[in-house]
């Protein structure tokens, strides 16, 4: 739609659609210029008629920005505090591997009060007639960070509780993070281009698409030893959906395989 799609700074490359207590049905656009946008009830919004999605976009209802002072590849909504300041991100990226951010006080710096003075004032303050009206920006406060010289980390491959797995596609590593306490637990060596899964029974699932394998870790994440389900399928593309579905695909004879990962 045409108010929505003129407010984004340069094209998206990350999406993720989270629950929150809140809202079952946010969609969360990750931009090149490191703003994460929020969609609230994108169901509706995609049902909404043009002048309703105006009067809900402008007021910032329906669309929100988080805007970050880093260079971000992949994110996570952590915590949800209904656009208090409680709202927590995961991010990772390049000159800071991985960072923890919120929704700054007003208590916390001069610069963040002014910044939120400057927020509001451009929120209510009646814009020029020839002004596109924008949503509501929420700079983000960096409350804590990790990182290591030439550490790069591409993906949050899944977080589950405070546990988190990343993926370092240059270097091929898999991190397991604790993401309350901010320490690393374990890596896993000689991974990339992976696909993971966290069974009830605390299994983890990985397609490593570099080694064209689907294994298994027992005991996440202090399992030593991995099961090979399927391996040596050079050339295949794998997959891992959200329903215990694993699919594999052969480019040379464009086969299709479906799996139930049980």
């Amino acid at each position: 739609m045409k108010e929505f799609s003129t407010v984004l700074p340069s094209k998206v490359i990350q999406i993720r659609q989270q629950s929150t207590p809140q809202n079952s049905s946010n969609v969360f656009l990750l931009t090149e210029s490191s703003s994460i946008f929020q969609i609230e009830n994108f169901i509706l919004f995609t049902r909404l008629t043009q002048n309703l999605l105006k009067e809900l976009y402008e007021s910032g209802q329906i669309l929100k920005e988080f805007t970050l002072e880093s260079k971000v590849t992949d994110f996570y909504l952590l915590s949800d505090g209904g656009g208090g300041g409680n709202t927590e991100f995961l991010t990772v990226g390049s000159d800071q591997m991985i960072s923890w951010w919120k929704i700054p006080q007003l208590n916390d710096s001069n610069s963040t009060k002014t910044s939120i003075i400057n927020y509001f004032s451009s929120t209510f303050s009646k814009p020029k007639q020839e002004e596109t009206k924008k949503p509501p920006k929420f700079p983000l406060k960096q409350v804590k960070f990790l990182n290591e010289p030439d550490r790069v980390i591409h993906k949050i491959l899944l977080v589950q509780g405070n546990l988190a797995l990343l993926e370092d596609s240059l270097h091929g590593r898999l991190i397991v993070l604790d993401t309350e306490l901010a320490i690393i637990l374990k890596i896993f060596k000689g991974y990339r281009n992976c696909s993971v899964k966290l069974s009830k029974d605390r299994e983890l699932i990985v397609w490593a698409g570099n080694r064209f394998t689907l294994e298994t870790w027992d005991k996440f994440p202090f399992g030593d030893e991995s099961k090979k389900r399927i391996q040596e399928f050079p050339h295949c593309r794998g997959k891992i959906d959200g329903n215990n579905n694993f699919y594999l695909y052969n480019p040379e004879n464009h086969q299709l395989n479906h799996y139930l990962l049980l």
